[in-house]
């Protein structure tokens, strides 16, 4: 009887520390959770659906898609022509890509307005439904860098023009890409003076980096009088040769140009002073130029006009 009761004793210890084991692994509840809270069947498949597009009746829907190369929804102006007959076509609407335009059913050529534009032909239109015409990537990426005096990329700005013409396709600043339609341009960055890549050709989807090799330097007009003191005065800077104007600037202070030769002339009461700068890629050119005090204006006589004598009465004052 002993042995017995020894025996249950240790099948009761065993029975505890299982429990006990078994009570230390359990995965423990959230306390943040409430007891109520049910999972939404199918939550995770709701997706937010886009408005139901309304067309008119016996009308038509053309959307025209165009992406820019990141992907993105490109803005640009569509013109709708329909087509008349196999030679001919009218004008219909102007609209925006990527909105539906509603239209009359029927055939249609689309004007993309690009610099050059684009046109696309034989797209139908039919009644009480749209119609999506995706013309896909349309523009490439253009990112121009120039450096300035300092060797850092500079600011400057950027024009695109259309080849061997004076029609801007883009603007911007250096460093930011600029999303233009494919095709070939010339470049102007906005430097003193101007500079000029022609022939830059820009594929549709890729990036196009225009470099402007280092080509700037550093110009101080320095203005002092007869005691070596600064003075502020204005200076006009030209192009050695032609003479032509490029820009006015505070004297005492430090201006950007491109390396070459320029003619100064710095404006003063004592009349114009020319002198010729060589600017040095890379370098600080200091022009000093010593403005003289203007001799003192000679005094001018003042003459002062002599009043007549007045007229005696008359004796008779009119009466004989």
């Amino acid at each position: 009887m002993r042995n017995k009761g020894i025996i249950i004793g240790m099948a009761g210890i065993v029975v505890v520390a299982f429990a006990l084991v078994s009570g230390c692994n359990a995965p423990k509840a959230d306390k943040g959770a409430k007891k109520d809270s049910k999972p939404v069947a199918g939550a995770a498949a709701v997706k937010k659906e886009e408005p139901k597009k309304v067309i008119s009746k016996d009308m038509g829907g053309l959307t025209v898609k165009i992406i820019d190369s990141k992907g993105k929804d490109l803005p640009v102006r569509v013109r709708a022509f329909k087509s008349s007959d196999a030679r001919s076509s009218m004008y219909s609407a102007s609209f925006g890509s990527n909105r539906m335009q509603e239209l009359a059913p029927g055939s249609y050529d689309i004007e993309i307005d690009t610099v050059p534009q684009k046109m696309y032909k034989n797209i139908n239109v039919q009644k009480g439904k749209e119609t999506v015409e995706s013309l896909g990537c349309a523009t490439g990426a253009l990112i121009v860098k120039a450096m300035d005096s300092q060797n850092k990329e500079g600011r400057y700005s950027v024009r695109v023009f259309y080849p061997g013409t004076n029609t801007v396709v883009a603007a911007g600043v250096c460093g930011r890409p600029m999303e233009i339609i494919g095709g070939m341009y010339d470049v102007e960055v906005g430097t003193m003076p101007k500079q000029v890549k022609k022939g830059a050709v820009i594929e549709t989807g890729k990036d196009m980096l225009v470099n402007f090799a280092m080509s700037m330097g550093s110009l101080i007009v320095k203005t002092t009088d007869e005691n070596g003191s600064q003075i502020k005065l204005s200076a006009r800077i030209s192009k050695a040769g032609n003479n032509e104007p490029l820009v006015s600037i505070a004297t005492n202070r430090a201006v950007d140009l491109v390396g070459g030769s320029y003619i100064v002339e710095v404006l003063s009461k004592a009349g114009p002073v020319k002198k010729d700068a060589n600017i040095a890629v890379g370098g600080t050119t200091t022009l000093d130029v010593m403005i003289a005090t203007p001799a003192p204006a000679a005094p001018v006589a003042t003459v002062v006009p002599v009043k007549a004598p007045a007229k005696a009465p008359s004796k008779t004052n009119g009466k004989k």
